[in-house]
């Protein structure tokens, strides 16, 4: 009995060791092609937090260059490394691969209604506590079934002060919306690169 809970402790300590560790070098010289995976969704937030329920609202940043711009950074930092690289729309697809990474949405910690990116502003009493874009993401390399490197977190928070107090992407000015989208591309390449870090590769 006391065998079999001592196994079980093993088997629980390899698995959480396994999804906490990078990518090995024996596994990376063993990989000659990988596949790549964006469950971002197709566009980004444009969030407002107010003092209230009542405050807040909800709408997209409907630019799908945005999406694209992950998959292009994380794929161009794969192969920079000599790999072979594909982006493809489903895990079914991933037995193709020696390896498949998967671009995972996070939160930002502290900031609710954040997931992935977008903009985000969030007031008190119409007091601003923060106004800018976010980007936050997982970076999970996959290989024989097994994921790997659940510390392989991104992040990038900017500050941007616009001049409107729209609440819909719609509503704001062609000047603005520019501002937003740089603002959110930069950080889409800060976000990478930290995640890029625990990796491995």
């Amino acid at each position: 009995m006391k065998t079999g809970i001592n196994l079980l402790i093993i088997s629980c300590l390899l698995l959480l060791t396994g999804c906490a560790s990078p990518l090995t070098t024996k596994e990376l010289e063993a990989t000659r092609s990988v596949g790549v995976i964006n469950e971002f969704p197709e566009n980004p937030n444009f969030t407002i937090i107010g003092t209230t329920i009542f405050n807040n609202s909800h709408d997209e940043i409907k630019d799908p260059s945005i999406k694209k711009l992950i998959s292009t950074e994380v794929i161009s930092r794969i192969k920079s490394r000599g790999y072979a690289v594909t982006e493809i729309s489903d895990k079914k697809f991933a037995k193709e691969f020696d390896l498949v990474v998967v671009i995972i949405p996070r939160d930002i910690y502290g900031m609710p209604a954040t997931n992935g990116y977008g903009f985000y502003r969030r007031s008190m009493l119409n007091i601003k506590d923060f106004e800018g874009t976010y980007v936050a993401l997982n970076l999970m390399p996959e290989k024989n079934g097994w994921s790997r490197c659940d510390t392989c977190f991104g992040k990038s928070l900017t500050t941007l002060t616009i001049d409107e107090s729209s609440e819909k992407w719609s509503e704001i000015d062609e000047l603005n919306k520019v501002k937003i989208v740089e603002k959110l591309k930069h950080g889409i390449k800060l976000a990478v690169e930290n995640a890029f870090e625990n990796t491995g590769f």
